[in-house]
């Protein structure tokens, strides 16, 4: 009628906040870092443990898609001393991959998962064939060969006279799987050589090297 007045109270009940667990933060590799291998080893900050939790575990994932809805690993890190993980196989090579952690506990809590960070694998070195490793008696405009990578876009060719690379006497770059020089090499000289292949993800690891002698002229 316009007249009611407001009613009783309800019961009083109380509740406790709680702060929010310590989330990993991620260290290594860097945001989308093409990484030297296929078998990385993630770094992130150790977290303080908050006083009355038991410390369980880390728990990585590893994914090739940043919604982790089917993760390749899935995996938990119970070193509380080591806030690292090296994976021990093989990811794939010439793809992009996420991965994120978070920090548990005995009691069940569990922090949010960390932000998710990306890296790159490089595409497969090509596996050299010819000439072979040691040949002798080499003509001085050799032509170098290996088998093809799959995904490859170009390789790129470095002919040295040392083993480190530090002197390359050639280089180029090649859609083929056959490689000439454009001058005549040094002759009766010790040799080396190495091809590296291009990929979605840039340039991948270099194959192995190796060394030939040029014929005398």
């Amino acid at each position: 009628d316009g007249n009611s007045s407001p009613g009783l109270w309800s019961k009083i009940f109380s509740f406790t906040t709680t702060v929010p667990l310590e989330i990993p933060t991620l260290i290594t590799p860097a945001d989308g870092a093409l990484i030297p291998d296929y078998r990385p080893t993630l770094v992130w900050n150790a977290v303080q443990v908050r006083e009355g939790l038991d410390f369980a575990y880390y728990h990585v994932q590893i994914a090739v898609d940043n919604t982790f809805a089917t993760p390749l690993i899935d995996i938990q890190q119970p070193d509380l001393a080591s806030s690292s993980y090296t994976l021990v196989d093989d990811l794939g090579a010439d793809t992009i991959f996420f991965w994120r952690v978070k920090v548990s506990y005995a009691n069940g809590q569990s922090s949010d998962w960390s932000d998710a960070r990306s890296f790159r694998t490089p595409i497969q070195p090509p596996i050299l064939i010819s000439p072979g490793n040691g040949t002798a008696d080499v003509g001085l405009r050799p032509e170098l060969g290996w088998q093809e990578v799959i995904g490859a876009s170009g390789y790129t060719v470095e002919i040295s006279s040392d083993a480190d690379f530090a002197i390359v006497l050639e280089s180029g770059s090649t859609k083929d799987l056959v490689f000439l020089p454009t001058a005549d090499l040094p002759s009766n000289t010790i040799l080396y050589w190495r091809v590296q292949a291009d990929g979605n993800n840039g340039p991948g690891l270099w194959s192995d090297i190796y060394d030939f002698t040029t014929q005398s002229q």
